[in-house]
C-alpha cells in the first residue's frame, strides 16, 4: 500500500495570516523546517494547499524547495486531500499540518510502522483520556488514514465541519476501525507547540532557537519549557483555542 506524506498548508489563517511562510528560524519558515525534517522518513511528500490566489506563495515555495504541490478546494479540505492522494496514487496518507514546527519525526515514523503492522482505517496517537492527538495542542504528532476511507466520508457527509476537518468524521462517527498509540506520559497535557496566533508564533520561535543553540532533544526541550515557566504561558491559548 503506497504511503505518502501530505503537508496541509495555507496562507489565509484568520488568526495569523501567512504564518507558515513567516521567517521562523533565521530565513527558514515553518513549512521549510517541516519539509527538511520529514524528508528523513524517505516517503513521497506533497504540499497540499488551495487553488486560491492567496496560496500562490505556498506553491512557489514548493517549487523552490523541490517538493510537489497539489492545489485544490480552499474550503473543502477533505476533497483537496482526496485529490492529492489520487494524483500521487497514495492509498494511505500521513497527514501533517504546517503550523507544527516541532512535529516529531520519530513519533511519526513509529506511527507509520504501527499502521503497516496493524490493519485498520485510521491510526493516530491519543492521550490518557482517549482524545486523538489531532485534537490536542502539543503539535508533535501526525495521523495516518486510508484514502479509500476519506472517499467514503466524502460520499456520506456534506457537513462543512467534516469537509474542513479532514479526519474528524473518521474517528468520531464510530463507523471506522481506528487504532491508537498512547501519547507518552512524559509529555505534559499543558504543552502547546502548535502555532495559531502571534503569541504562539513568538513563543515557539524562541523555544526553537533555544533548542538549536543548546542542542536539546525533545525531552531536554520539555525540561527547559518546564523550568522556564513557559507551560503557564501556553495555558491561556489552550483554553482560547480549545478543540
Amino acid at each position: 500500500m503506497k504511503t505518502g506524506i501530505l503537508i496541509q498548508a495555507r496562507m489565509n489563517s484568520t488568526r495569523l495570516p501567512g504564518k507558515v511562510l513567516m521567517p521562523f528560524a533565521g530565513d527558514l519558515c515553518i513549512l521549510e523546517i517541516l519539509a527538511l525534517r520529514l524528508k528523513t522518513l524517505g516517503l513521497p511528500m506533497i504540499i497540499c494547499t488551495s487553488d486560491d490566489q492567496s496560496d500562490d506563495a505556498v506553491a512557489t515555495l514548493g517549487d523552490t524547495i523541490q517538493l510537489p504541490v497539489f492545489r485544490g478546494s480552499q474550503h473543502d479540505v477533505l476533497d483537496r486531500f482526496i485529490g492529492a492522494a489520487d494524483a500521487f496514487e497514495c492509498e494511505k496518507i500521513v497527514r501533517v499540518c504546517a503550523d507544527n514546527p516541532f512535529l516529531d519525526a520519530e513519533f511519526l515514523q513509529a506511527l507509520i510502522a504501527f499502521s503497516d503492522e496493524n490493519p485498520a482505517d485510521y491510526w493516530s496517537y491519543q492521550d490518557k483520556l482517549g482524545t486523538p492527538s489531532i485534537k490536542t495542542h502539543s503539535g508533535l504528532f501526525g495521523e495516518v488514514v486510508k484514502t479509500s476511507v476519506l472517499r467514503d466520508v466524502a460520499a456520506q457527509t456534506d457537513d462543512p465541519l467534516y469537509r474542513e476537518h479532514v479526519t474528524n468524521f473518521v474517528y468520531s462517527s464510530g463507523l471506522y476501525q481506528c487504532r491508537f498509540l498512547p501519547i507518552p506520559g512524559w509529555i505534559p497535557a499543558e504543552l502547546r507547540l502548535t502555532v495559531d496566533d502571534q503569541l504562539d508564533f513568538d513563543l515557539a520561535a524562541q523555544l526553537y532557537l533555544t533548542q538549536q543553540q543548546k542542542g536539546l532533544n525533545l525531552p531536554g526541550l520539555l525540561q527547559h519549557i518546564d523550568d522556564s515557566g513557559a507551560l503557564q504561558a501556553m495555558k491561556s491559548n489552550i483554553q482560547k483555542y480549545s478543540k
